[in-house]
């Protein structure tokens, strides 16, 4: 998979086939949050593998096409703490955790599903969001495992630190690097959450480009890391890097820069969608699509694409997540999105069996091609009932239209007290003359 040459907005295979992601993120087997704060129980212990084979299964049968899937230290890392059980401390790999990345990339090749490789998670880098720096066997406070940084923030700036980090891209790709399942590696997640946050110095944590994930620390860091990787990645797939909150965190300056060899040092770009239950994913499609049009011009445009969704970041009542289920799906195919947005909260999906949407999706999606198509995200009018609105993607030969009740994509009713509308009419005007399917 690359990006199109074609039109630089999206993605195709080698053959020149067009590729739309299509799927949801399935991080690692446990998400604590998701079961305390969305289902209010503890979560199931002892999951692995074995609920790959079941999720990856269903994702086929409904039409998904894409998963990511993290390195975490609790999941597929294969360096951290010797303290855990199957670790070996800093510039040691766990050959047991690389042993079952490569069953799951079997399955994933086996059920037809491309890997977003998330090589590591932000917490792992933190010292105040999702902390994991204590563990992080780059501490120097933990001897034991050659620890040589005393903080978070160091470890982006320690020649040592840097080389052996190199030396673990260096082993992902070598190891991983032929396999075709490979979407893209992204680097790290949430990339504006790292380092470490002091009350003497809260503008790290702002909004770019005043932050400290785009200070010339971390950014050079990132361009050190994305063209040692490209390097080591003898196979060519596609590298990003991951901000969280929403649009306004991305490094603008990463997004937009060029290499010395004219390559784009991000190939794609990812980010976060997540919503508070006043505001409306809709909208956040839109927002981000505005974004982009604006930071990336026709000399920088490159795929975008929101790997992480659903309600906000610490979850949200289970309407709205299911809500956002189905609204992501729709109101991305309205813009210029790159592929569906990645669901986070998987589980929800599968207590709630709500796969179906995605197999209704890919039947409308199948055989559409987005490249070389040039639209415009509009409000469609819609007449009948003003609970019903309509988003559009129209260009001069064509249109996709979506018609939805606005409320029930903010927070979706019981299915005994979802409306049903009657009477409803739209229109699509202003197309070129012609026949028209």
């Amino acid at each position: 998979i690359h990006v199109s040459e074609k039109d630089k907005r999206f993605f195709e295979f080698d053959n020149g086939e067009f590729f739309y992601p299509l799927g949801h993120n399935v991080s690692s087997p446990v998400d604590i949050r998701c079961w305390k704060t969305v289902f209010q129980q503890d979560p199931p212990a002892g999951r692995g593998l074995p609920m790959y084979m079941d999720y990856f299964e269903k994702m086929e049968k409904h039409g998904e096409n894409t998963v990511e899937v993290w390195m975490a230290s609790w999941w597929l890392g294969i360096e951290w703490t010797s303290r855990w059980r199957d670790y070996y401390g800093a510039n040691r790999y766990s050959l047991q955790n690389a042993w079952k990345l490569d069953y799951l990339m079997d399955l994933a090749r086996k059920h037809g599903l491309y890997v977003h490789l998330v090589l590591d998670n932000h917490g792992k880098f933190s010292g105040w969001c999702d902390w994991e720096w204590d563990n992080n066997p780059y501490n120097i406070n933990s001897p034991q495992d050659s620890g040589v940084v005393q903080t978070a923030e160091d470890f982006f700036k320690d020649p040592t630190a840097r080389k052996w980090h190199k030396s673990k891209l260096r082993y992902i790709a070598a190891r991983w690097g032929s396999d075709p399942t490979i979407l893209g590696w992204e680097l790290v997640s949430e990339f504006d959450l790292v380092g470490g946050l002091h009350q003497r110095d809260q503008i790290k944590r702002a909004p770019y480009p005043r932050g400290f994930h785009c200070s010339p620390t971390l950014q050079n860091w990132a361009r050190e890391m994305i063209g040692h990787l490209r390097q080591c990645d003898v196979y060519g797939h596609l590298v990003t890097n991951h901000y969280a909150t929403d649009y306004t965190w991305i490094d603008g300056q990463l997004a937009r820069e060029q290499t010395e060899e004219g390559r784009p040092l991000l190939d794609y770009v990812v980010g976060d969608v997540y919503r508070s239950v006043e505001k409306r994913y809709v909208q956040a499609a839109l927002d981000n699509q505005v974004w982009f049009n604006t930071n990336l011009k026709a000399e920088t445009r490159k795929p975008f694409w929101i790997t992480e969704y659903g309600g906000n970041f610490d979850a949200a009542p289970p309407a709205f997540l299911h809500s956002d289920v189905h609204c992501g799906l729709w109101a991305t195919w309205m813009t210029e999105g790159a592929g569906t947005p990645l669901f986070w909260w998987y589980d929800f999906i599968e207590v709630n069996n709500l796969y179906p949407y995605y197999g209704a999706f890919s039947k409308y999606v199948k055989g559409e091609d987005r490249r070389g198509i040039n639209g415009t995200s509009l409000r469609m009018p819609v007449s009948g009932d003003d609970r019903v609105v309509g988003y559009c993607y129209k260009w001069p030969a064509g249109a996709y239209g979506w018609v939805y009740c606005d409320a029930v994509m903010r927070s979706m009713p019981a299915e005994s007290e979802r409306p049903v509308f009657e009477g409803i009419s739209s229109s699509i005007s202003e197309l070129n003359a012609g026949k028209y399917r």
